[in-house]
């Protein structure tokens, strides 16, 4: 027997809002740890002198602990804001002296860093200001490409950042990258002047996307791709046994970047489906780019710290999956009771990102709000305001309320939302209150069960 349509929807949605209660219940758990005081250890103990060495030692050792995860975990808060702002990650470490300013530590960093996104990294080295050319080639002198073939060093060179889409910035890369190997292959037999390098690296980079693109259809032929690298003048011409090797290496294995990506349940159809709105797509992907990369040590060891340090770590590791699946269920259903217990727990992961200081998960859980409030623009169409964007815009209201405190910069996404919620209240023509919006205001006509309780 098969169950009706009907009945199928109605007990995924039950599953879904037992869970969203258990998460719920959860957040509620690590809140009220947060806003709980650190044990408080006296300075004097009535006990032996041995004993109290023994305790100020493991102590010491404690805070030395906290500290060391402290700044673990803003080095991961970094790599994630990098992955969605670049220069501001950027920005981020410095304020916080993970490295310095100067451009070899820049550089030298994107060399390291295995977590970061290279699309961004491609985007920050292709750059024309003044600081990040430097940037950009110093991250190209300390790729080690002395006595290498041609191109293999290219795939080295290719093989962390994606090229970015504009033919400027790839030329800057070019040409740089075609200085560098000369400098590194001086008494190389072809490539004595950087123009000759720099016209192969192209029409390489023009070779790999011909081969590989699945939108090309006449493939161009090994003939075709050695004609294309002969000039008249005889002046940067190649055996054409060489470039047939070049191009049967292409042929057989494009110039790729190094997959950084660790294991997620979201996948690259995810983030390219159409359907997916794009405010979601780039939240999956910042959960995506976010993941860290756990270390496989076979020796495991328990290390004794603070109740709120562990607390703070185990919603540091939940943070982002959380933002991507409660997103993705208040843009997918209009139920009031699920939108309810989705903004319940949005909320709490707010209130627990303040308590603990966490910048970049609390400006992205209330940025993720932003689109579903509809209030982003003041050029929304009243009749457009659903329950689902009313009970969003109450959840920010009372976070402004509740948590105003600690909300620092977030401020300017709260106060767009209110500024435009003001012009939309009240009419410029008639400066009456709009009806439409009465279900924010007005109790005596809100609904018997409210759409939005307070905590």
């Amino acid at each position: 027997t098969s169950f009706p349509a009907q009945k199928i929807s109605l007990i995924r949605n039950n599953i879904r809002l037992i869970s969203l209660l258990r998460i719920g219940d959860i957040l509620t758990i690590l809140k009220d740890l947060a806003q709980q005081p650190y044990l408080q250890i006296p300075e004097t103990l009535n006990s032996e002198i041995t004993d109290n060495i023994e305790i100020n030692k493991n102590s010491s050792n404690q805070n030395s602990l906290s500290a060391v995860k402290e700044r673990k975990d803003l080095y991961e808060e970094g790599i994630n804001l990098f992955n969605i702002k670049p220069l501001e990650g950027i920005i981020f470490f410095i304020n916080h002296g993970f490295f310095n300013d100067e451009p070899d530590s820049i550089a030298a960093f994107f060399h390291q860093e295995e977590r970061l996104d290279p699309n961004q990294i491609g985007q920050v080295l292709g750059r024309a200001e003044l600081n990040w050319l430097a940037v950009m080639h110093k991250y190209v002198e300390l790729i080690n490409i002395k006595d290498m073939d041609f191109l293999p060093a290219l795939r080295l060179f290719l093989y962390k950042f994606r090229l970015p889409g504009e033919g400027q910035k790839i030329d800057r890369l070019m040409e740089k990258f075609a200085s560098h190997y000369c400098e590194s292959n001086p008494n190389s037999e072809y490539f004595m002047v950087a123009d000759v390098a720099y016209l192969l690296a192209y029409s390489i980079i023009m070779l790999t996307t011909d081969l590989h693109n699945p939108t090309v259809k006449h493939k161009i032929s090994s003939s075709q791709y050695i004609e294309m690298n002969h000039n008249p003048d005889d002046t940067t011409n190649f055996p054409d046994e060489y470039l047939l090797k070049i191009y049967d290496s292409i042929k057989k294995n494009e110039i790729k970047l190094k997959s950084n990506i660790s294991k997620s349940p979201f996948s690259s159809k995810f983030l390219l489906d159409p359907t997916i709105p794009s405010d979601l797509s780039k939240i999956a992907k910042m959960s995506l780019y976010g993941q860290k990369q756990m270390s496989s040590a076979s020796d495991s060891f328990v290390e004794e710290i603070e109740t709120s340090d562990a607390t703070r770590s185990m919603f540091i590791t939940i943070w982002k999956q959380l933002l991507v699946c409660l997103g993705w269920v208040i843009n997918e259903t209009n139920d009031e009771n699920t939108i309810y217990q989705c903004l319940n727990c949005i909320i709490l992961c707010i209130r627990i990102s303040c308590l603990y200081k966490l910048e970049l998960t609390r400006r992205t859980f209330i940025s993720s709000l932003l689109p579903f409030s509809m209030l982003s623009k003041c050029t929304i169409n009243l009749q457009d305001l659903k329950s689902k964007n009313i009970a969003v815009i109450r959840a920010i209201l009372l976070i402004a309320r509740e948590d105003g405190n600690f909300l620092a910069e977030s401020w300017h996404e709260i106060l767009v939302v209110i500024s435009n919620l003001q012009i939309i209240q009240y009419s410029k023509k008639s400066h009456t209150r709009s009806s439409s919006l009465s279900l924010l205001f007005d109790v005596k006509e809100a609904p018997k069960q409210p759409i939005w309780r307070p905590l």
